[in-house]
Order: C-alpha cells, then sequence, then structure tokens
C-alpha cells in the first residue's frame, strides 16, 4: 500500500540580503525646558515712568531702551553741574601757568586742584543716576507680557516684564547615579514635547553635575538646544533619550 501525502499549495518566500546596522543605545527620561539667558527686568531706582518704549511680546535688542523714567530734576542739576565743572577746569589751566611762573602758592593750586576733582565727581554721579533713569534690554529677547504703564509709579526691585532668550534652551534632567560611566559632554539627546507630536528635537550634553543628589541619587544633566522660530518655550516638559 502507498501513503500519499495531502495537496499543499506552494509558498512563496522573497530573500532580502542581509546587512549590519549600528545599534543605539538611549536612556530615557523626562525633563524640562529653561531659558538660555532669562531675567525678570526691574528698575535700579525709583520714579515716575514717562515712557514705555516696549510691546508685550516684542524681539528686543541688547541695550535697547525699554522705559524711561521723569528725569527732569537730574537733568538740570547735571547742567549746573557741568557749568560748574567748566569754571573748575579753566581755574585750574590758570592756576598751571601761574604756577609755572611761581606767582601762585602751592596751597592755591592744591585747593583749585581738589575743586576740579569734586565738580568731576559731581558730574559722573548725575550722569549715573541720569543712566539709571533710562532702563535698557541687558540682552537680546523677547520681551513677556509689560506690567508698567507712562505714570505708574516703578520702585526698586519691583518687576516690570520679563525678559528670555530663545534662540536656545537648555534641557534639564536627572538619571540614576549607575549611568553615570554612559554620559559625557557633547552626548547626543533626543527629545519631544507634547506641543509638537511627532517631531523630534536634537541636543547636546553640555554639563553633568559634579555632585549626586543625597535624597534620590540621582545626576543632574544638561543639554542644550537651538530653537529656530522660537517653536519651544521655557517650562515645557520634554521626553527625552541619550544616545551613548
Amino acid at each position: 500500500s502507498c501513503k500519499c501525502w495531502p495537496h499543499h499549495k506552494p509558498v512563496y518566500v522573497s530573500a532580502v540580503e542581509a546587512s549590519s546596522q549600528p545599534w543605539e543605545s538611549r536612556l530615557t527620561t523626562v525633563g524640562s525646558l529653561t531659558a538660555f539667558q532669562g531675567v525678570e527686568l526691574t528698575s535700579e531706582t525709583r520714579g515716575q515712568v514717562k515712557q514705555v518704549l516696549f510691546d508685550s511680546g516684542q524681539r528686543v535688542e541688547r541695550g535697547q531702551p525699554l522705559v524711561q523714567l521723569k528725569n527732569s530734576v537730574e537733568k538740570a542739576a547735571l547742567a549746573t553741574a557741568e557749568a560748574s565743572l567748566g569754571l573748575a577746569r579753566i581755574e585750574f589751566k590758570r592756576a598751571q601757568d601761574l604756577l609755572k611762573r611761581q606767582v601762585l602758592a602751592k596751597s592755591e593750586f592744591d585747593r583749585l586742584a581738589a575743586e576740579l576733582a569734586k565738580s568731576e565727581a559731581v558730574v559722573a554721579q548725575l550722569k549715573a543716576v541720569l543712566a539709571k533713569k533710562e532702563i535698557r534690554a541687558p540682552f537680546s529677547g523677547t520681551i513677556g507680557i509689560r506690567k508698567v504703564d507712562v505714570g505708574s509709579q516703578l520702585s526698586y526691585g519691583t518687576p516690570f516684564a520679563t525678559l528670555q532668550n530663545l534662540d536656545k534652551l537648555y534641557l534639564d534632567f536627572f538619571l540614576p547615579e549607575q549611568n553615570l560611566p554612559l554620559l559625557k559632554v557633547g552626548q547626543t539627546v533626543l527629545t519631544t514635547v507634547s506641543a509638537y507630536p511627532g517631531e523630534v528635537f536634537k541636543a547636546q550634553i553640555v554639563a553633568i553635575s559634579p555632585k549626586v543628589e543625597t535624597n534620590t541619587r540621582n545626576v543632574q544633566i544638561r543639554a542644550s538646544l537651538d530653537n529656530p522660530g522660537e517653536k519651544l518655550l521655557p517650562g515645557m516638559f520634554a521626553g527625552l533619550a541619550v544616545l551613548y
């Protein structure tokens, strides 16, 4: 007798040439974005606001005037002081000529020199006060919500807006201490934020904390990333993967 196998349909398979692909190991965690540069803008002196020279959300450049406080009293005082300085310089120059001709007592020459130095100091002090009456941007960046208007009384140290440099951002995160041997400055970090699902942003580690947090046994790491178009904002929560 003969055993017959049941009929089977042919099976078709496709073949692909094998090749090696690099495998990137990753350390995954979460972190937050912080400003590359960020400050609360305040005044170094008291005064009434004469002009507000910016709008909320405006891009400003370093040194750009932002707020002008009333300064008429200081301007008048400076004009008087500069007039006195001019006279003191004339008298001092005359005294130098008389001293050379030995027709002026040295004590009188010293008195006029002291008067000149005093006048110069008064002018320098008033110029410094006037400079504080004009608040300028300490660096280029984007102004936040404006909290000051013309006529407002601005007190010393009271914030009137925030200034953030968003061209670059820092990405701060923590990893367990056992991962330290796998970390080094310059490593690539891939990060995502919920505001842009599916989009991956590339950062690089710029600093690793030299100490381990005693409570968590984690080490803090900071990466930096470019932010073209200022899409990302400080404070955003980020998922990330460190490639090693």
